[in-house]
C-alpha cells in the first residue's frame, strides 16, 4: 500500500508546474506606464514627460536660503540684492554711479571696478599686483633677509 500513497504523490507532484517568480513591476512617475525594473532605467533615458519635466526644472530661476544670524548682516545683504541690477550696470559701463548705496561701497574695491574686497580694501586684481601679495616666488634679497640664505 506505502507503495501506491508515494506513487500518488508523486504524481500530483509532476502534474502541478515548477513556480515562477512574479516580475516585478515599476511604474514611471512621468508617464504612468508599467515596466519591469530593469526595464525603468532604460525608459526613462528616452521617456519624453522626463525630458520636458527636466527641461522645465533648467528654467527656473533657482532660490538660495541664507541662514543668517546677524540681523544687521541680513539687511545689508538684502540692499546688496535689490541693488543688483545697478551693480551689473556699473560693471558692464565701468561708471561709478551716486545712487549707488554707501553701505555697499565699503564691500567693493577702490578700482572702481566693484571688484569685492578679499583682503587689505583690496580686490584679487590689486591686492595680486600690491606687495602683500604671496605668488609663490621670492626675490634673493627677500629669501637673504627673512630667512638667512
Amino acid at each position: 500500500m506505502e507503495n501506491h500513497a508515494r506513487a500518488a504523490i508523486n504524481d500530483r507532484a509532476s502534474e502541478s508546474t515548477p513556480t515562477q517568480r512574479a516580475k516585478v513591476f515599476s511604474v514611471c512617475e512621468y508617464c504612468d506606464k508599467q515596466f519591469t525594473t530593469r526595464g525603468l532605467s532604460l525608459h526613462q533615458k528616452k521617456c519624453a514627460e522626463k525630458q520636458a519635466h527636466d527641461k522645465a526644472e533648467a528654467k527656473k530661476t533657482r532660490s538660495f536660503k541664507f541662514c543668517i544670524v546677524n540681523e544687521a548682516i541680513f539687511e545689508e545683504i538684502l540692499s546688496f540684492l535689490s541693488n543688483q541690477t545697478l551693480t551689473k550696470m556699473q560693471m558692464i559701463t565701468g561708471d561709478h554711479y551716486q545712487e549707488c548705496e554707501p553701505e555697499l561701497s565699503r564691500y567693493c574695491c577702490k578700482c572702481e571696478n566693484d571688484n569685492p574686497i578679499i583682503r587689505r580694501s583690496l580686490c584679487l586684481k590689486c591686492f595680486s599686483n600690491s606687495g602683500y601679495y604671496f605668488n609663490g616666488r621670492t626675490s634673493k634679497q627677500w629669501a637673504k633677509k627673512i630667512y638667512g640664505f
